[in-house]
């Protein structure tokens, strides 16, 4: 192995461990929800535009493209129900 690799592994240690925790989980929730507040607060027209920006899937002639926000609400909603058991 090399000595970057290694390194790397080694500065990725505690930033899992800190986020396997429940209390550093739950820091890192509050931080995003804070900056997606000020940020919806402070510039609503750059906030708008991200969650409006196209993404597209390509294969071939086949297309699949929506917005960004449509795409993590399908892929939300899915993990939700595949997590969820009846």
């Amino acid at each position: 192995m090399s000595g970057r690799t290694i390194r790397m592994r080694n500065l990725a240690a505690p930033l899992r461990a800190f986020l396997r925790t429940e209390s550093g989980s739950a820091r890192v929730l509050v931080a995003a929800i804070v900056a997606a507040l000020l940020w919806a607060n402070v510039d609503l027209g750059s906030y708008e535009a991200v969650w409006r920006t196209q993404l597209s899937l390509r294969l071939g002639h086949l297309e699949l493209s929506r917005d960004l926000h449509t795409w993590i609400n399908s892929g939300l909603m899915t993990l939700f129900f595949l997590v969820v058991r009846p």
